[in-house]
């Protein structure tokens, strides 16, 4: 009897020692933290109320979408949030949203609209939350244990850019975008607004492959569409 049970054991078990039993991941699709910059545009077009009530309020609201589901998926996530224009104001470093989350919110909320469109501008402040130093005011302003001064390693790096028109004032955004990329940030890129007046080709070469680029036609898509950056890295 003995030997019948251990032959029976050695053949419940000989699939997992000769890769005929599949696999079993220590966690079903654990979460990947992120340190995200939220660049958004604020130039003039973005007041206008072809997105009631405007596109600047649809902007905010897809921003706080992508800020409440990865505040619950990963909460070790850090969030910035980067308003440009004829150039870039940071409304808020990266943050952890476990314990700044309302900080992140205001901040979007603090975004405003005026001038022209630098999304380059924007990029080299996302660079500098990113891959550089934080400035030291900050820390000074809400204390060393929100204020970041760098991306811990093993952490994600991403941009999502949001725009209604196209680079009109220097500097150049290509080759901030690609120090990004080579530094293994992922940029997403977001059209909205009247699609003629996008510059689709520059969003498409800012993006880390041309499928990371979308136009979104209205709010509601727009919105699901930020969650869907929130939820999946594939898109």
């Amino acid at each position: 009897m003995l030997k019948r049970t251990l032959t029976g054991l050695m053949t419940a078990v000989a699939p997992f020692f000769d890769g005929r039993a599949p696999r079993v991941a220590a966690l079903a699709n654990p979460p990947q933290v992120c340190a995200t910059v939220l660049l958004i545009d604020g130039s003039t077009s973005m007041e206008s109320d072809d997105w009631q009530p405007t596109r600047m309020a649809a902007a905010r609201r897809g921003a706080r979408e992508y800020a409440a589901l990865r505040e619950t998926h990963s909460p070790e996530d850090r969030i910035a949030v980067v308003c440009f224009s004829s150039d870039a104001q940071v409304h808020c470093p990266l943050l952890e949203l476990r314990t700044q989350s309302a900080a992140v919110r205001k901040a979007v909320d603090s975004t405003g609209t005026g001038g022209s469109t630098s999304i380059g501008a924007g990029l080299q402040a996302a660079e500098r939350l990113l891959l550089g130093t934080e400035p030291r005011w900050w820390a000074r302003l809400v204390g060393p244990s929100c204020a970041t001064d760098q991306v811990p390693s093993g952490v994600l790096k991403r941009i999502i850019i949001l725009s209604d028109g196209g680079q009109n004032t220097k500097p150049r955004p290509e080759p901030i975008a690609a120090r990004l990329k080579a530094a293994g940030v992922v940029i997403d890129c977001v059209g909205i607004g009247l699609q003629k007046e996008v510059d689709e080709d520059l969003l498409r070469r800012l993006a880390s492959t041309p499928q990371r680029y979308r136009f979104i036609g209205d709010a509601q898509e727009l919105f699901e569409h930020y969650r869907k950056l929130a939820t999946s890295l594939t898109l």
